[in-house]
């Protein structure tokens, strides 16, 4: 379980995904948690380590080359947040590392924590400063095109308040906008 932006200067207040398409698929469902659910929360946000930064780098697969330090927890517009990446993060030492894995273990095995199915052509608009997200394992099949897994398309976009940086009035109108303009698809039940 993650949120998005993590390793980045800058704030990624929203996500949204979307899977186009997908073939041979077996499993790989989209799970998500909100904060105030994961009844283990406060014993992580009780921690010291809880509001101290921790430093983030991702690979060079991700074209971003700056390390970014950054709490777990924090105050936002919203409340209470979290920014969290397992994958990324970079503890400086073996208390660091034990806390990261242990929040990063009760997050996953939160009975708090729902799977999903993601239909082609759904979208999923989430929060990102207290909905962190994953996904479920793909199985392998034989007759997916790909050999590490089955086919499939998803699209993610992290934004900060993206109906004001498009110019659109509202969050609907702006993925009505989206949809419409990049991939010529419009839902009436947006």
């Amino acid at each position: 379980m993650h949120t998005d932006g993590t390793f980045v200067d800058e704030a990624t207040e929203w996500l949204l995904m979307m899977k186009f398409a997908e073939e041979n698929a077996v499993g790989g469902e989209s799970r998500f948690l909100h904060i105030d659910d994961w009844q283990e929360r406060g014993t992580f946000l009780d921690d010291l380590l809880s509001a101290q930064p921790f430093l983030y780098k991702a690979p060079g697969s991700k074209n971003v080359n700056a390390c970014v330090e950054r709490p777990v927890f924090f105050q936002s517009q919203f409340g209470l947040a979290i920014s969290f990446i397992d994958q990324f993060a970079q503890p400086r030492n073996r208390g660091e590392a034990r806390y990261l894995h242990a929040l990063s273990t009760s997050m996953e095995t939160s009975p708090a924590t729902r799977e999903v199915p993601l239909p082609v052509g759904d979208l999923v608009v989430l929060n990102n400063y207290f909905w962190l997200h994953g996904r479920a394992a793909l199985e392998k099949n034989s007759a997916s095109p790909r050999t590490d897994a089955p086919a499939r398309e998803l699209w993610k976009m992290n934004m900060t308040n993206p109906a004001a940086a498009s110019g659109e009035k509202s969050l609907r109108a702006f993925i009505r906008s989206l949809l419409a303009k990049k991939w010529g698809y419009l839902t009436p039940t947006l």
